[in-house]
């Protein structure tokens, strides 16, 4: 449905492999992996980058998107 609606829309879609990805544990920052318990919210780096979860996960994967993962 949602690679339909993106052609309606005249959008690219990309789909990306999160197993391989790994975004909620990869650092945006620097891009080790960092494990983390799921009851952690807060994704600390030991290259000092500290940010939501969440949001960590989201610039993973737009920086993947967008080929400047390192």
């Amino acid at each position: 449905m949602v690679l339909v609606k993106a052609e309606v829309a005249a959008y690219e879609l990309e789909e990306l492999e999160t197993r391989k990805l790994m975004q909620s544990q990869r650092s945006a920052s620097c891009s080790d992996i960092v494990k983390n318990d799921l009851s952690e919210r807060i994704h600390n780096c030991h290259c000092g980058f500290s940010i939501s979860r969440d949001v960590n996960s989201s610039l993973v994967m737009l920086k993947f998107a967008l080929g400047s993962l390192k």
